[in-house]
């Protein structure tokens, strides 16, 4: 147990990775980063990207690209 850290809901720290990502989209209402999907669900970027990849990939997530800017998500 960690006193000087949230800790990540149930919901997205246990499941299959995609599924874990996919509900953090849901229930963040607007865009999100790699690095903060990492953070909600208490997992690594790496492991992120490559889950989001694929889901970006299958339709599910949409990629949000500004040039100059973070790359971001949402459902797609």
């Amino acid at each position: 147990v960690r006193f000087d850290v949230e800790e990540t809901d149930i919901l997205f720290a246990t499941g299959p990775m995609e599924e874990r990502v996919v509900s953090f989209i849901r229930n963040a209402g607007n865009p999100v980063t790699v690095k903060e999907i990492a953070v909600g669900i208490a997992s690594n970027p790496s492991r992120v990207t490559k889950s989001v990849r694929e889901l970006v990939n299958s339709g599910k997530v949409a990629l949000i690209e500004v040039e100059g800017c973070v790359r971001e998500y949402v459902l797609g």
